[in-house]
């Protein structure tokens, strides 16, 4: 009798832990050290634009009007499979180029906050992954890095170095003909 209660009592402990996620790219994720880690991943997409009066960059390797206009908005999600690094790095002073070199703050939350609005917190950067069902499963916060910008309307240089779980992501390219399009996208 002992044995089948203490038995019985297991599978109702191990039946309680069972259960999915209904996260569906638009809902933050809430536990980060649960989530895949950093994946290392190749851009294809880069954009630059406003975002509740502050700049952003966004970094993916999916293609498409979608993936240009991440830039614009936290809460987008890509779609798609994918990965993405978002980033808040100033003010829009000095717009559509704000040159000068912006340190990534190593005290942002681990998971970006939705109630924020558009922008990520200021000086914080964030890498996304999403599955093949277009659902969040990674959210990880950089611990260090810096953006670089120099250049004007006609050609903004960005040069990014970020660390992640220990892991470097770098990447450097230029955004051309900034006062035509917002965000500035570089497919």
């Amino acid at each position: 009798m002992h044995t089948t209660l203490a038995r019985l009592a297991l599978i109702v402990v191990v039946a309680a832990g069972c259960g999915g996620s209904s996260s569906d790219g638009a809902e933050p994720m809430d536990d980060a050290a649960s989530s895949p880690p950093y994946q290392s991943f190749a851009p294809m997409t880069r954009s630059m634009g406003l975002a509740d009066s502050n700049m952003q960059v966004s970094l993916t390797d999916a293609v498409g009007p979608i993936a240009c206009a991440l830039s614009t908005n936290q809460k987008s999600g890509l779609g798609t499979v994918g990965h993405q690094i978002i980033l808040n790095y100033s003010s829009a002073t000095g717009v559509p180029c704000p040159t000068g070199t912006f340190a990534i703050d190593s005290t942002c939350p681990a998971n970006l906050d939705r109630e924020f609005g558009a922008a990520v917190r200021r000086g914080c950067a964030y890498f996304r992954q999403w599955d093949a069902t277009a659902h969040l499963v990674t959210v990880r916060a950089a611990s260090a890095g810096a953006i670089q910008l120099s250049g004007n309307a006609a050609a903004c240089a960005i040069k990014v170095e970020l660390s992640f779980d220990g892991q470097v992501f770098s990447d450097m390219f230029t955004l051309t003909d900034g006062l035509a399009a917002q965000p500035w996208c570089s497919p």
